[in-house]
């Protein structure tokens, strides 16, 4: 059974092992170690045992390869003496044909590379003789002999090259150890720090449950804290750091102060030699990049092992010298973190600056280096970010408590909108509290003068937002626009004008907002948390609108933040700071959940949305939870669509959506669900219905419509329609368009607007809709006797299958495949009947007989339930290559 949950992600080395062993003398199996070699061979041999195949097994190691055909024990005589080497290879023949019988063996030989020189002549005399198959595993950078080299190298036997398991691989393996899912940020963590190596991944697995680092909330394993080193593994690896002289241990220890850095900064401070052993000894990675040649880790786990072992003493002693080294391609986040150790007077600005990029990402360093600055800072720059990265771990009576220390330090209007914007967003987000967040800012208004009157006022705006009032904040946000604000200011107020123009479904005011927006952070320095705050709400605008760009990557340890994509990917006034060290650079990283639960759902994929939105709640319930509303109530509407009732009345209950949101609507959205899912359809068609309302009243028109499309799929299709008609001015996107036509089609209750409705839907991505209406409109057809009733028949099925192959579902059972129903002969005249063609001219066409051709015909129309050469087009028009 181990090998099996071992084998997960290996069916295609598995079936070329087995083919190589059924078909061929065998395969030699190489990889590092720890990559599955021996679990392949050992399952792939377990197979062929099951069929009545003997196999032998030799194990060689480090101790048996002292002694001349050690290794080959098992296979030799007992009652001899010394073997000379020219006979040993027909006395292994021997054993295997006294224990083969009729069969030919199969020897499987672990870690070929610790083989004696002789047993490895006799093995590859054995192999070259055809006394046995074989599967030989190979650890890589072992340094084999020549003999067992030659195995693969002179074709006797097939080569597999075992690589670490790739991101989707690794996910695949945990869950197999963990028995259930695995945050997709979780896995890709632990991916990232074993490099993909199955038994490291197992390690870390193992190690993250007993610890109590990864652990199981809400049906969803997540890892906490940073990814540690198991003792199991520790001690695999730590000989390979102590194998050193003092010179390398030195240069090592430099090196677990913060990889990557530059060669020329570390050969400051240690030898140049030392450098070089560690290089030699494979401990030592490094790449060039811009002329600059970096050093890191051959793996990070090397490198946790390596910073695990340093001592606080040894620590701040080569702190102080790589303060001192060259450190012009050293990142922001390695100086502040050795200044952090080196102890004295610290570069405050510095500190604080780091400690800022790393709010949405790490924000446990973060307040480790804003409490060193604290101290030493006059001003409450400092402070403010101290707050703002305990507000982020969840703690706000520690944040509260650092706003009153930078209250205390206040000194200017520039001062007094820092720590006011600060306050408003931890009564806001934290304390979700909308009302007291906005007068906060309109106390700040009410004192400040000129540009931090105008930034207090941006920073209203965007609260307001977040207070699902799109239309208002647009307003707010244009008139600080026409005032002029500085960068920050601007940069706020169009966030503000792209959401609303979104929710307002105007696509091209949108569109423009957004390349306005791009621009302020292309040319002005923002801090991470703004530039992925404009991720998320540009991302959520492409959702939304077009619909064709990647959505973000999630960022940091936990997922919580995305982190900037395309024109958010800039220089900014973190610049030095290491993206990859912030968490920010991971361009495979698993998606940002919430969107990609939204994306799903958008489609009609409900499971997928599921998973993506558990991980989302999760991410979101921590900290300042600024997407908390529509994680939890994406989260209960796609459960109660799975049937998961209990599941969503729970999420509801517990952590529902609240006054705190981007989207309006969120909990009547999820609440009018919950009574659909109780079997109280009337009664949510109605809460939906006035939902819509209320997010018509509000400016969010994307919603509304939204809601009205679910009210009328609970059978509230004539008011939905009503209300659809009354804002259909109001009408701007693709999306809302094709929303709008399902709407008027459920009220109609005719075939044919149902399949263009279900065809807009399709072209909108909306395959879960497109569907249902697809579905709607077939059913119409065969119960209608009226003209034409076939044609839409063909168009509502070749909708129906488009939808179905992009939610990846099978047809319904029983059903076949418009293309599949027409012989060829019959396709041929019904492609000539649609060109216009007589039945006489086709009969001459084809040299047929007029009645052969009539007789195919009426079998054409049959199997396409149509009557006429005008159902016939239609047919053609709605599905090309129909025939």
């Amino acid at each position: 059974m181990e090998h099996v949950v071992d084998l997960i992600a290996r069916d295609a080395e598995r079936a070329a092992a087995t083919r190589s062993v059924r078909f061929g003398a065998g395969a030699v199996i190489a990889g590092e170690a720890g990559v599955g070699k021996t679990a392949l061979a050992a399952a792939v041999a377990d197979t062929a045992a099951a069929q009545g195949v003997p196999v032998l097994r030799v194990l060689a190691t480090a101790a048996s390869r002292a002694i001349p055909f050690a290794a080959l024990g098992p296979l030799l005589p007992t009652d001899s003496g010394e073997f000379h080497p020219a006979i040993v290879p027909g006395l292994v023949l021997r054993t295997l044909s006294e224990l083969g019988g009729r069969q030919r063996p199969l020897l499987l030989v672990d870690d070929a590379q610790l083989l004696d020189d002789h047993s490895a002549v006799a093995l590859l005399g054995v192999i070259h003789r055809g006394g046995a198959r074989a599967l030989v595993t190979v650890r890589l950078g072992g340094r084999p002999s020549d003999a067992v080299t030659a195995l693969w190298k002179d074709g006797l036997l097939d080569r597999i090259d075992l690589q670490p398991l790739d991101a989707a691989g690794a996910r695949s393996l945990l869950r197999g150890r963990l028995g259930g899912e695995v945050a997709a940020v979780t896995s890709a963590l632990l991916w990232r720090h074993s490099q993909g190596n199955p038994l490291y991944l197992t390690e870390l697995a193992r190690f993250g449950v007993a610890t109590g680092r990864l652990t199981n909330i809400s049906g969803v394993w997540w890892w906490s804290g940073a990814a540690d080193v198991p003792p199991r593994l520790a001690e695999l690896l730590e000989h390979r750091l102590e194998d050193v002289t003092a010179a390398a241990a030195e240069a090592r220890d430099v090196l677990a102060l913060g990889e990557s850095l530059p060669y020329d900064t570390v050969a400051a401070v240690v030898q140049p030699d030392a450098i070089w052993e560690l290089d030699e000894k494979g401990i030592l990675a490094s790449d060039v990049s811009a002329g600059v040649v970096r050093l890191r880790f051959s793996h990070p786990l090397l490198f946790a092992v390596a910073a695990r072992r340093l001592s606080a003493a040894r620590r701040r002693t080569l702190a102080a010298r790589l303060v001192r080294a060259p450190a012009e391609h050293v990142d922001l986040l390695r100086l502040a973190d050795w200044q952090e150790a080196a102890g004295g007077r610290p570069d405050v600005q510095l500190l604080e600056r780091a400690a800022r990029s790393l709010i949405v990402v790490d924000p446990t360093t973060a307040v480790r280096f804003a409490e060193r600055a604290v101290h030493h800072d006059e001003g409450p720059s400092s402070a403010v970010t101290l707050a703002d990265a305990q507000a982020e771990l969840g703690r706000i009576d520690d944040a509260a408590a650092s706003l009153d220390i930078a209250r205390s330090k206040v000194r200017t209007d520039q001062d007094r909108l820092v720590v006011g914007i600060s306050e408003a967003s931890l009564k806001l987000w934290s304390q979700r509290q909308p009302g007291a967040a906005i007068e906060v800012m309109k106390r700040l208004d009410g004192v400040l003068q000129g540009e931090p009157a105008l930034e207090a006022r941006a920073a209203g705006a965007l609260l307001t937002l977040f207070s699902a009032r799109p239309a208002l904040a647009g307003e707010l946000a244009e008139a600080v626009i026409a005032d002029g604000p500085n960068p920050d200011g601007r940069r706020r107020c169009l966030m503000v004008r792209l959401a609303a123009a979104t929710l307002g479904d105007r696509p091209d005011e949108a569109h423009r907002a957004a390349a306005d927006l791009a621009d302020v952070l292309t040319k002005y320095p923002q801090p991470a948390s703004a530039r992925s705050l404009s991720t998320v709400i540009a991302a959520t605008s492409e959702l939304f609108g077009q619909r064709s760009g990647e959505l973000p990557r999630a960022g940091g340890g936990t997922g919580r933040w995305p982190m900037p994509q395309n024109s958010m990917t800039i220089p900014t006034a973190d610049a030095g700071v290491s993206a990859e060290d912030a968490g920010l650079a991971a361009a495979t990283g698993p998606t940002w959940p919430l969107l990609d639960g939204v994306r799903h759902h958008l489609a009609g994929n409900v499971a997928a949305a599921a998973s993506a939105l558990r991980e989302a709640t999760v991410q979101q319930l921590q900290g300042e939870g600024l997407f908390r509303s529509e994680a939890t109530g994406g989260l209960v509407v796609v459960l109660v669509e799975l049937g998961e009732l209990e599941e969503a009345r729970k999420a509801l209950a517990d952590n529902g959506p609240d006054e705190v949101a981007l989207i309006p609507g969120m909990r009547g959205w999820a609440q009018a669900w919950l009574l659909h899912g109780s079997g109280r359809s009337a009664g949510a068609a109605e809460v939906l219905l006035q939902t819509a309302r209320e997010s018509a009243e509000v400016g969010a028109v994307t919603s509304a419509f939204w809601h009205l499309a679910d009210a009328a799929r609970m059978g509230a299709a004539a008011a939905a329609a009503e209300l659809a008609e009354e804002w259909a001015g109001l009408v701007g996107s693709d999306l809302t368009a094709a929303r709008m036509a399902g709407i008027r089609a459920r009220s109609a209750g005719r075939g044919e607007p149902l399949v263009a409705a279900a065809e807009l839907n399709v072209a909108a991505g909306l395959f879960g809709h497109a569907l249902e209406l697809a579905e709607l409109g077939a059913r119409w057809s065969a119960r209608s006797s009226a003209r034409g009733a076939g044609g839409i028949a063909a168009r509502a099925a070749a909708v129906a299958a488009t939808a179905r192959a992009s939610l990846g579902l099978a047809p319904p059972a029983g059903s076949a495949e418009l293309p599949e129903q027409l012989t060829r002969r019959e396709a041929e005249i019904a492609r000539l009947a649609a060109q216009g063609m007589r039945d006489k001219d086709i009969a001459d066409e084809l040299v047929l007989s007029v009645r052969t051709v009539e007789s195919h015909l009426a079998t054409a129309y049959r199997k396409l339930r149509i009557a006429s050469r005008r159902e016939l087009v239609d047919a053609l028009n709605a599905t090309p290559g129909l025939l």
